[in-house]
């Protein structure tokens, strides 16, 4: 590793006299590489219990171990473990992202560091080690690359370079914060858009289309959706958790009784009252019931079939069945309309305050009015406890053998 690619190494060690933290930093489930980061006194010599060659590794080193099996068969070769040392307190296993796999090395580790006594070590406070920290919970590619750039200190250095700003650009800086600051909440915690409407109005095909797979039933009879179903999507590059409601207009099975029916409506309003979206499908484009939360998007679904229209002729027009790219891609254009939302959501390297806190220290400083005073402002949030923290070590090359 050159110094021109150095990284970000954490903000700097856990602060606790007890044992080292272990947790899983890439989001959960099968992926290729899963990394888990041991934070705390001792997490080096933690680590050199279980792979007694760690003991050896310098600070900045990456060393290759395998990982302890009970009860392989013969001619098996065990899974490798690639362990980098951040620092004495600060090390990251980087092993292969199978579940069963991960959760084993974790609770190995975690079982180890429970045997020393003492709470776990508390995760450090960093703006740049939050940032690190969210990324395993990161709902889309976008919004963990826009973390990824926080965590290698984004946002730090953007509020560095406001101390000589003059009072104009500096003004432009915060108002550009604030934007991105707006449409990454919803990078990272998706957005709710429901598809309401009446019955057989597709709103079941477009929503299957979107989530990728068939997860509600569709029929050509009215009404088959009887509850609200509820999944995540991505609509272009932004997360999304889609709902599926009950018909609205009062269809009534004669098998179920009318109680059941009346609380799957229930069900379906109650969606739309914690919606950021609600888009309201009908063929022939009539207008929605009075009902709680924002106020619905219209749109005339099933247009490859002759329309009985009622409502205006500029209306969005889509077709599920005949066009679904198409129809998925015009759901995509309402979000983004209806949200103020860019196409996508990562600028490589830009600033983001992604923490309610960190765009309130942004408005402190930019209330500051002088260069000194944003200085000193700046000080203070970097100091421990600080909103930002202090700055991270850094991953310096091993030294040379």
């Amino acid at each position: 590793m050159s110094p021109a690619s150095e990284e970000e190494a954490g903000s700097g060690s856990a602060r606790s006299s007890g044992a080292p933290r272990v947790r899983e930093i890439t989001p959960a489930g099968p992926g290729a590489v899963s990394v888990l980061s041991v934070e705390g006194p001792g997490a080096l010599e933690l680590l050199g219990e279980v792979w007694p060659r760690v003991r050896r590794v310098p600070i900045g080193g990456l060393r290759t171990l395998r990982l302890p099996t009970a009860g392989e068969a013969p001619g098996t070769r065990p899974d490798e473990v690639l362990l980098l040392a951040a620092s004495a307190e600060h090390v990251e296993l980087h092993l292969h992202g199978s579940p069963p796999l991960v959760a084993r090395v974790r609770d190995l580790l975690r079982g180890r560091a429970a045997r020393r006594g003492g709470r776990p070590a508390e995760p450090p406070s960093g703006v740049e080690a939050r940032a690190r920290e969210a990324l395993a919970h990161a709902a889309c590619e976008s919004g963990a690359r826009i973390l990824l750039d926080q965590a290698q200190g984004a946002l730090r250095r953007e509020l560095e370079g406001w101390v000589e700003l003059p009072a104009g650009r500096l003004a432009e800086r915060r108002a550009e914060l604030a934007r991105r600051a707006a449409w990454t909440r919803y990078a990272l915690e998706p957005a709710s858009v429901v598809l309401a409407g009446p019955a057989n109005s597709g709103k079941s095909t477009l929503f299957n289309l979107a989530v990728g797979r068939e997860r509600t039933a569709v029929s050509p009879v009215g009404g088959t959706t009887r509850d609200a179903i509820r999944e995540r999507a991505l609509l272009g590059r932004w997360p999304v958790e889609l709902v599926d409601t009950a018909p609205e207009d009062g269809i009534e099975d004669p098998g179920r009784p009318g109680g059941l029916e009346r609380a799957s409506r229930e069900r379906g309003r109650e969606a739309r009252r914690g919606a950021q979206l609600v888009v309201w499908l009908d063929p022939a484009g009539g207008a929605p019931p009075a009902g709680p939360g924002p106020a619905a998007v219209v749109v005339r679904s099933r247009a490859d079939e002759p329309p009985a229209p009622v409502g205006p002729a500029d209306l969005p027009a889509l077709s599920a069945l005949a066009r679904p790219e198409e129809a998925v891609e015009i759901l995509a254009a309402l979000l983004r309309r209806e949200l103020s939302l860019p196409e996508e959501p990562w600028s490589p390297g830009a600033p983001c305050p992604f923490e309610p806190a960190l765009l309130e220290l942004c408005d402190r400083q930019a209330a500051q009015p002088s260069g000194g005073r944003r200085r000193l402002a700046l000080e203070r949030a970097s100091r421990p406890g600080g909103i930002l923290g202090p700055p991270p070590r850094r991953i310096v090359d091993p030294p040379p053998r």
